[in-house]
Parts: C-alpha cells; structure tokens; sequence
C-alpha cells in the first residue's frame, strides 16, 4: 500500500512541475487541473497514507502479497503525518501565489447574510470559474444537480419546463444537529444553547436572524441561534429561504413553513417511496443559489462541481499537525481558525474557552482531534467527502449504523409534526 502511495505522490510531483492551468474558455471539457490541482492531491494522497486505514491498521495485518509480504504496515508512522502536513502546506502556498483563496469578500444586506453568501459562492464553480475551487469537474452533456436538492414547489403550472418538482434528498437530522451553535460549539458542548431542551419550541427575537429566522412564531430551538453554516446550507422549518436578485422591489425570500398541506410540506396521506417526497422535515440548500428566483433554475451544461477546495487544504494541515505534534500550537489553530474565520464563528479557542462547558478540550491532541474531525464534516458537508474520511478515521461502522431520525412530516401542525414534542 505505502508503494502506491509513493507512486501516486510521485506521479502529481511530476505533473505540477509541467502544468500550467488549462484553458477556462473550452467549453468541451470535464474537468479543470492545475499545478494547484496536482499539489492538492499529492497531499490527500499523503493524508490518507497517514490515516489509521493504512497507517498502522492490524484489522488488515494478516493481508499479503503473493509473496507473502504484508501490504498493510502494522506499526503506526508518525512521520507520515507530517510529510502530510507540509504538503498541505506546500500546496497553500502555491495556491496563494496564483490568486486562489478562501471566499471572503461577498456582501449581502445583514452580517448573517454575508457571512452565508460567502459560505455559498465558496462551492460555486460555473463554467470552472472559482476562487477557491482547485479541482472541478463537469457531469456529461447537460446534467444538473438542482434537481436532487430542491423542495416541492406547490404550482408548476406556470411554466413546467423551468421549474423543478423536487425529490426525496434531504439532510439527516443527525447533520442538522452536527452543526455548530452561533458560539462556533457543538449544540451538547455550549451551555448557553437550548436550556437543556433543544426540541422545545421558542420565538426568535434577535434583529441578527432578520430574514433568515421567522420572528415572533413558534420554532424549534434547534433552528435558532446556529452557526451561518447552518442557515446556509439546510433549510429548516420556519426558516427564510433566500431567493431572488438583489435590489428587486419583489420579495423573492420563501418561509419554510414543513407542515402537511403547507408550501413546503407533504401532499400526501402517507409517506410513499415512489412519489418525490421529503421524508424528515429537511431541505438541502447548498448548491443552489440565493441570487436565483425559482423560475431561473434551469439544467445547465456550464454546471460544474467542486471535487478539492483551498478549504480542505487548511483542514488538512490542522489535521496532520495535530497529529504529529505533542500538543497543538499554531500550526494546528491557525489553518482551522481561517476556515471557521470565513464561516462567521469564533475562533477554536476562544469558542471553546470561553463558551463551552469543556475549556481544555483544545489543550490536547484527542480533544483537537474531535474538533477537527466535526469541522471536516461541516465544512463539506453534501460534497461526497464525510463517507472517505469515516473510513480513513475507522469510524465508518460507528457513524453509519445508527439509526436515523425526523419529524412527522403528515402532522398538519406544530404539535403533530414535532412529534407532541417529544422529540423525532
């Protein structure tokens, strides 16, 4: 396994010494590379060398080669870690260079809002145009994501050929309670969230959450007093959802309102698997965008996705430091602190000593470890990364065989949706 991986780090070394990024105007291609591309993936190639999957791994200690040679190593290397550390940080740096960083400088019409259009253009990779993007690629002929994220609309007779019916996609609750709270905290580690009951219903009165949260009507607490992250990505119940350009006198924003026979929740009598239907009470927004009245999306060919960020890179030097380092100092704080910096939380330590009810978990590098992991998870959370690193973690079989949750989606009101509140 180690000889591959070599063989893969060799191969991307090679290739950033002879790229040049390739021509953004050739409307044919199916994915964009660069010396940037080449860098990024030498250093996920060193990432994952250094995972517990193949860094030490005795699940695998009795597989050989015909020869009889292991081909997992049994002992753990710690310097793998940091030959993975300083790729990512290679990689930083030649990004840097050629003008790619973190997507920071958007403006909406509040804080909150910026923070999630920044947030939301991070992903945004039309034609392989982006700031952040490192490696796009392109689905065949004109295929389209919108369609697998979108809610229900409840007229499309208007014109059918440009607007979407939906489909059964949807967030597990379990992500929806992954996210941080607004003090950058899991929702368990923040005493200030809740009262001790997340499920219980409350009112949003913060002038922050204006357009974003329903104010002055009954709502969850688990949809109030999140991280932008939150309100960006996952379109919860009594929740704003953005629509529409700027400066229209039209107010394109939708309210979110999940109960049976409302614009957002099931027509149906039952929960069916053959009808597009939402089946927790829970919408995807991330990929679409804010900026767009429901009427223009569209299935387009320019369509491209985003299969590396700068972000992950930064994620990834934490990571690797942290594991190869005694005890995190800089180099582990730092690269995290920008990624969080961009979503509009505060940075780990000052989250963590003080808000949370567990100060010293960012002493250490098990604590560090658990931080780091979870930002991973909401950082890209719906871009097809949270399912690889499980399996590089070893947590795979933990994560994925827990049963999953929701709300009632046929209650036709608050009470019979949440469940009597008695929680999903």
């Amino acid at each position: 396994v180690d000889t591959c991986f070599n063989a893969i780090v060799r191969l991307c070394d090679e290739a950033a010494a002879d790229l040049t990024s390739l021509d953004l105007k050739e409307s044919s291609r199916r994915a964009y590379f660069s010396k940037e591309s080449a860098l990024a993936l030498k250093a996920i190639a060193l990432l994952y060398q250094a995972s517990d999957l193949f860094n030490g791994n005795l699940d695998y200690i009795n597989f050989v080669n015909k020869n009889g040679e292991p081909l997992f190593s049994s002992t753990k290397d710690k310097e793998k870690w940091k030959r993975a550390a300083e790729a990512a940080e290679e990689a930083i740096q030649v990004c840097l260079e050629n003008g790619k960083h973190l997507v920071n400088d958007q403006y909406a019409s509040t804080t909150l809002q910026t923070y999630m259009l920044n947030i939301e253009r991070s992903i945004q990779t039309w034609g392989f145009l982006s700031d952040e993007a490192l490696l796009m690629i392109k689905g065949k002929g004109t295929e389209g994501g919108d369609d697998f994220f979108f809610y229900t609309l409840p007229d499309i007779t208007i014109d059918p050929n440009h607007y979407l019916t939906g489909t059964s996609m949807s967030p597990s609750l379990k992500m929806v309670e992954m996210f941080y709270t607004v003090n950058g905290l899991p929702i368990d580690q923040d005493p200030s969230f809740g009262g001790g009951n997340i499920y219980a219903m409350t009112q949003e009165t913060d002038p922050y959450y204006t357009d974003v949260v329903v104010m002055r009507e009954d709502i969850p607490v688990l949809h109030t007093r999140r991280e932008p992250r939150f309100y960006a990505c996952i379109a919860a119940d009594r929740t704003k959802w953005q629509r529409g350009p700027k400066g229209q006198e039209i107010n394109y924003n939708l309210t979110v309102e999940a109960y049976k026979g409302e614009s957002f929740g099931s027509q149906y009598d039952i929960v069916s698997s053959t009808v597009a239907q939402n089946i927790n009470g829970y919408w995807w927004k991330k990929f679409l965008e804010s900026e767009l009245t429901t009427k223009e999306y569209v299935v387009s060919a320019n369509r491209t996705l985003p299969i590396i960020r700068l972000a992950e890179l930064y994620l990834m030097q934490a990571e690797a430091w942290n594991e190869y380092l005694e005890k995190p100092d800089a180099r582990v704080y730092s690269p995290l602190n920008k990624v969080r910096e961009r979503a509009g939380i505060p940075d780990v330590v000052t989250a963590w000593k003080s808000y949370s009810n567990n100060p010293e978990k960012v002493d250490n590098r098990d604590g560090m470890r658990d931080i780091i992991q979870r930002e991973i998870n909401l950082e890209f959370a719906l871009e097809g990364h949270r399912f690889w690193n499980l399996r590089r973690w070893k947590t795979a079989h933990i994560e994925l065989n827990e049963k999953q949750y929701g709300w009632n989606v046929l209650g036709e009101n608050a009470q019979a949706f949440y469940n009597d509140y008695n929680g999903p």
